[in-house]
């Protein structure tokens, strides 16, 4: 089996050998069967035909002795224990040692040494007869055992009654993880996939096993010499390849699995001659030698690739060498251009076959493999069966075979009907992971999960776990609908889908369309929790447009804030105090107090101007002074004239308003920012009124005789 890229001419020789490979490995493949039939000595090392316990002690009469025990023949080693007599099947004798003087004295005895044409004739026929050989495989283990151990299973003491999974029953393989989980690439450190067995989902797991059937069927091991060259040299590597009768790849022989086995001979004279040539050794060995042309030929096909760009650049660097040279010689030399053009055509075929590269696989051996099976059932509690085939010769649980798409596969699901199914042919619900098996939703009488897939990641979800959208109304898994955060608790709905949801700007909790609230100052998303309502109009604000009262901490929004213009805190309007006195707007700051002669109430800076020369420090030295603000005037009271006749007009103006006021007596007045203070003082008798602009009377006080 070769593949050839930009292959060398080769010369006629090299042809020659080439053809006479390709006739032996055509009369290889040919040949019989069993060529070669080993059967080993007991376990004491005794030769056939002898009764010493005697081994040879040199390698090469043991390999001798081997060979021609090998071919029938009966051996016998002498007593210096350097001399080999064989008689053959024909009746001929002969003779090997390994002792030179024992050689030149007896003319028919063959020396036997490293160098010898005797030992190149011995090991030429070995190997060619080696080339096809026929082993039986030893069952190593007990098949319930041996299947409860792939698939993760406990046996009781009977070996019969199943106890417990071992293993996790595990979803990522079966694609629920990705992509590579559905080639079967091991998941996590307790993935059976590590050890090479198999993982496989229980919808129900199995409660007892038992072992239905035995039987021995071949099976075909190829092993091919792969072989790659170019202009740097050679690379070999061995390729060891096993198939059943079937086609489908088995593993390869272990070194403890070939020295357990035997010799074997496939009968077949059981069988027709048209059943003899389609199912016959022959008919194995070249069906499977197709089939390992075929598994290695993207293998071929990748390290010529790799060959041919690992000299690409060289090569290319070759070239335009050659090509710029014969272009300059074309243009010193136009009379020589046709002599220039066969030139560089000749250099470029002499550079091509320098970097050329041959890749090739050659058969080297063909072994038939007579190997013991069993067929296990392992019985689920629903009554049901499933079937596992186990190769008691490699000491593993055959793939089983899919019963949808009928390829063989390592990673599946059994579904409680006992019928198995790939990864990439499994339907489970992503949630829960009720399995909804295609080959029992096609018998009658048989239910099974209905699957629908979610509207957001498209995964498969049975009707159990499929809900839908409280807005929009599409059904979607429960990993893609969110809960409203202010829905009632313990009331149906509030669900909703990702294009329906609304997130609280402050938490990022989930809100409906109904409980989704918005501030009127930035139209921000809020929660029940996070809104804030205005202490004036009850509008609702977020955290960053709230701005909060300093003297009772309610929310205030940007139309009903004001702040102190003393100490600059935001004041809502319940909490304002407009002193009359200076006429600012102030918050608890002003610690205000009424005038000892109008009680009227004024900031404290009104009431005692000497106590602080600003208003920065009002919560403190002015608080300080609060006990004896009442008895300070305020700045009208402090300043009392007499009345003119502007001040007299307004105080008609207030008299008008159902006060008694006599105009008559001599008033003194005196005024604040926002009031005018009229005080009429006598004999044993004091009144004062406090008058706003407008003749409004907020405040009158009576002393003396006429109250």
């Amino acid at each position: 089996m070769r593949w050839f890229w930009q292959r060398r001419k080769p010369e006629q020789k090299t042809a020659d050998a080439s053809q006479s490979r390709e006739k032996q490995a055509q009369a290889t493949m040919q040949a019989p069967a069993a060529t070669l039939t080993i059967e080993r000595a007991s376990g004491s090392g005794r030769l056939a035909g002898h009764t010493s316990p005697r081994e040879p002690r040199d390698a090469l009469l043991r390999f001798a002795r081997d060979f021609l025990l090998a071919q029938g023949a009966r051996v016998r080693l002498e007593d210096d224990e350097k001399t080999l007599t064989a008689t053959l099947a024909d009746g001929a004798t002969t003779r090997y040692t390994t002792s030179l003087a024992r050689a030149h004295a007896e003319e028919a005895t063959i020396l036997l040494v490293e160098g010898s044409a005797a030992l190149a004739t011995l090991s030429d026929e070995a190997a060619r007869r080696s080339r096809v050989v026929a082993l039986r495989l030893v069952a190593e283990a007990d098949p319930a055992a041996l299947v409860a151990k792939w698939l993760g299973l406990t046996l009781a003491a009977d070996s019969t009654t199943i106890q417990a999974a071992t293993q996790p029953n595990c979803w990522r393989c079966l694609g629920f993880g990705g992509e590579p989980w559905r080639r079967g690439a091991p998941s996590c450190q307790v993935c059976p996939l590590h050890a090479g067995r198999l993982a496989i989902r229980w919808e129900q797991t199995p409660v007892a096993a038992r072992i239905v059937r035995r039987w021995e069927a071949p099976g075909v091991e190829l092993t091919l010499l792969v072989s790659g060259r170019d202009r740097r040299g050679r690379r070999e590597e061995w390729q060891r390849l096993a198939f059943d009768t079937h086609g489908k790849p088995l593993a390869p022989l272990t070194l403890e699995q070939m020295a357990r086995a035997s010799g074997a001979a496939f009968d077949l004279a059981a069988q027709s001659e048209g059943q003899r040539a389609q199912s016959g050794p022959s008919a194995l060995i070249h069906a499977s030698y197709e089939q390992a042309r075929a598994t290695l030929a993207p293998v071929l096909d990748a390290a010529s690739v790799f060959l041919q760009q690992r000299a690409a650049d060289d090569y290319q660097r070759r070239v335009a060498d050659l090509t710029a040279h014969y272009e300059r010689l074309r243009h010193e030399e136009p009379d020589q251009a046709d002599d220039s053009a066969a030139a560089l055509t000749r250099e470029l075929d002499s550079l091509s076959e320098v970097f050329a590269v041959e890749v090739e696989a050659r058969l080297e051996n063909v072994a038939l493999i007579a190997a013991p099976l069993a067929e296990a059932a392992l019985r689920l509690p629903s009554g049901a069966e499933a079937m596992f085939t186990v190769d008691l010769g490699r000491s593993v649980v055959v793939s089983p075979v899919c019963g949808v798409c009928g390829k063989t596969a390592r990673v599946g699901g059994v579904c409680r009907q006992g019928h198995f199914t790939c990864a990439e042919c499994f339907a489970a619900c992503a949630h829960c992971g009720a399995h909804a098996c295609a080959i029992c939703a096609g018998q009658a009488g048989v239910t099974t999960a209905t699957l629908t897939p979610c509207a957001t990641c498209g995964e498969a979800i049975c009707q159990e776990c499929l809900h839908a959208c409280a807005q929009c109304g599409t059904l979607h898994c429960p990993a893609h609908l969110w809960q409203c955060k202010d829905h009632p608790t313990g009331a149906d709905g509030g669900r909703l889908c990702l294009a329906c949801a609304a997130l609280c700007s402050v938490c990022d909790g989930v809100l409906c369309a109904e409980h989704a609230l918005a501030c009127s100052e930035c139209g921000a998303l809020l929660c029940q929790e996070h809104a804030l309502a205005c202490g004036e109009c009850a509008a609702l604000l977020c955290g960053a447009h709230a701005r909060r009262c300093v003297t009772c901490q309610r929310p205030v929004c940007s139309q009903h804030a004001s702040t102190c213009e003393a100490c600059g805190s935001t004041m809502c309007a319940s909490d304002t105090f407009a002193c009359s006195g200076c006429g600012r707007a102030l918050c608890k700051c002003a610690t205000p107090a009424a005038c000892a002669l109008c009680q009227i109430p004024y900031c404290a800076y009104c009431l005692n101007p000497n106590a602080s020369a600003t208003l920065a420090d009002a919560h403190g030295k002015l608080e300080a002074s609060s006990s004896t603000a009442s008895e300070h005037s305020c700045p009208a009271c402090r300043s009392l004239s007499a009345a003119s006749d502007a001040d007299l007009t307004l105080l008609k103006l207030a008299a008008t308003h159902g006060k008694a006021i006599n105009l008559r007596h001599r008033w003194l007045v005196g005024r604040n920012a926002r009031l005018t203070v009229f005080v009429d003082r006598g004999l044993g008798r004091q009144v004062v009124f406090a008058i706003t602009p407008e003749g409004e009377i907020i405040g009158a006080q009576r002393k003396g005789w006429f109250v």
